[in-house]
């Protein structure tokens, strides 16, 4: 942590407010490093379903169900497994609830570090430091990323911060954060997916653009060109297109993003098309455009985030 806070350049708006500001990031660098400081932030949903399942396990199974909860319960979320939460419910303790049907709720969150950075994205390797937030200061929290709280940042632009240094209180409910689509949009995605589709079992090549072969990225690009979106070439850039979507929440059109070269660096990209399910140029091992299931083993110890750029 000391070697990270000691690489991000401040921005400019930030060094001319003065001491106040170096010594918060000093002091952020050796608390955080010495103290071990964690500070835990509750989330809560509400129930959007008529009568939603609540199971013992993160899986959908008729041997897991519990008991059904109806519209409105709140629940405390402690945890996040897949398309799942974690959480408390009354009568019960511990269970899950599918994250398909709850919203969340806005909550008002006090940073409790004396600085903490402010990302673009829920992850500290890909994502980029925006800014720093300070002791005290107030921000609305408006979703959950594992680890991390989505907050809105400036002009209502979500942004994010650990969950660690952020104390959450006073719940005030907020629509639920999931894609709702116009009817223009509907067709304008149908398409995309429908176009994406008459691709399937074109060889792969590394560095094709298209129509004939395709490497992953070139894929994307050919398929989304006709409808605007101007997108990087690589994969790596790519993932810092658009806006984050989490990955229970994705709908056709949003890009899937993956470290299949090892580590956790994106290396390869699909574009999601419905049903748990993405086209893309697999591989020269796999020598064509396929359709993968996004569930599959594989796909989910590889992923690493999602974007939606329509």
């Amino acid at each position: 942590m000391n070697k990270q806070c000691a690489s991000k350049p401040i921005n400019k708006a930030i060094m001319n407010t003065g001491l106040r500001y170096l010594v918060a990031v000093l002091t952020a660098c050796g608390f955080f490093l010495w103290s071990g400081h964690v500070v835990h932030a509750d989330v809560y949903v509400t129930v959007t379903g008529s009568t939603v399942n609540v199971r013992s396990a993160p899986e959908i199974d008729p041997g897991n169900r519990i008991t059904q909860v109806p519209r409105g319960t709140t629940v405390r979320i402690v945890g996040i497994a897949g398309d799942f939460f974690r959480g408390v419910f009354p009568d019960i303790g511990y269970a899950y609830i599918s994250r398909e049907w709850v919203q969340f709720y806005r909550t008002v969150g006090t940073i409790t570090a004396p600085a903490v950075w402010v990302y673009d994205l829920p992850d500290m390797e890909y994502g980029t430091p925006i800014s720093l937030a300070l002791e005290g200061d107030v921000v609305p929290v408006v979703t959950y990323d594992g680890e991390w709280y989505g907050i809105l940042y400036t002009d209502g632009q979500l942004a994010y911060i650990e969950r660690r240094h952020i104390d959450v209180s006073d719940l005030i409910a907020v629509p639920p954060a999931r894609r709702i689509v116009t009817e223009t949009e509907e067709t304008v995605l149908d398409d995309v997916v429908t176009r994406a589709l008459t691709f399937l079992g074109r060889p792969y090549r590394w560095g094709g653009n298209g129509p004939n072969s395709f490497d992953c990225s070139g894929f994307v690009i050919y398929v989304l060109r006709p409808f605007g979106v101007s997108l990087p070439r690589r994969s790596r850039d790519m993932a810092s297109s658009g806006v984050h979507v989490s990955r229970s929440d994705l709908a056709a059109g949003d890009l899937v993003f993956f470290a299949t070269a090892g580590g956790s660096r994106v290396s390869h990209v699909g574009l999601y098309i419905g049903g748990g399910q993405f086209i893309h140029a697999s591989s020269s091992r796999t020598g064509s455009v396929v359709i993968s299931n996004l569930n599959a083993a594989y796909w989910t110890r590889t992923f690493v985030t999602a974007r939606r750029v329509l």
